[in-house]
């Protein structure tokens, strides 16, 4: 497959995308890079989200929904609603934006943390969080904005009135072999999510 040769690239910065068919549901991940690279060429993000796009590439082919992946991107592309990263979310108009991220543990409570970026949302990101603990129970999660540490709270694309966000952070092991009980486990949350809200 193209794009996952793509995106085991580590010596190319792309924006990789597709709208799908199922146009409710939008797969963003802003910092993926292929197992093994750590650092983005990206002065103001250093930290790359190891394998990431991988999982969001597979959660979107099971869906048949739009991704949008910044491979070893150069810019913190879910920071602005400028840049192209965000703007080629905006042009596939999804309700619903899941966007994938990774943290290696240090600063994280929880092995997987969910937000929408404020409290005002926090029983959307705790309904998320249950029903993937239903489904995924090797790894601790939590969706309660008080209680998790990536918040999402400064991020546009989690922020914004155009579509539900829904921001998660994965913990590297759970990353690092695309676990497929976890890609399992998500893909049945989001399908049950979305006829939840």
């Amino acid at each position: 497959m193209l794009e996952e040769q793509i995106l085991l690239n580590d010596r190319i910065s792309v924006l990789l995308s597709k709208e799908g068919k199922n146009k409710d549901i939008c797969i963003g991940v802003p910092h993926h890079a292929p197992l093994g690279k750590k650092i983005l060429p990206c002065p103001t993000h250093k930290n790359s989200d190891e394998n990431a796009g991988l999982i969001g590439l597979k959660i979107s082919k099971q869906l048949d929904c739009s991704y949008v992946i910044a491979c070893n991107y150069y810019i913190d592309s879910n920071k602005c609603m400028c840049s192209d990263y965000s703007k080629r979310i905006v042009s596939y108009n999804p309700r619903l934006l899941v966007e994938i991220h990774g943290h290696g543990g240090k600063n994280s409570n929880f092995d997987i943390e969910i937000s929408c970026g404020n409290k005002e949302k926090n029983d959307k990101s705790k309904l998320f969080a249950e029903i993937l603990s239903s489904y995924y129970k090797k790894h601790s999660i939590c969706g309660d904005f008080d209680r998790i540490h990536f918040t999402a709270s400064k991020t546009p694309t989690i922020n914004t009135e155009q579509w539900l966000g829904i921001h998660i952070e994965i913990l590297k092991e759970i990353r690092k072999d695309c676990n497929r009980e976890f890609i399992h486990a998500l893909l049945k949350t989001i399908i049950e999510f979305k006829k939840r809200v």
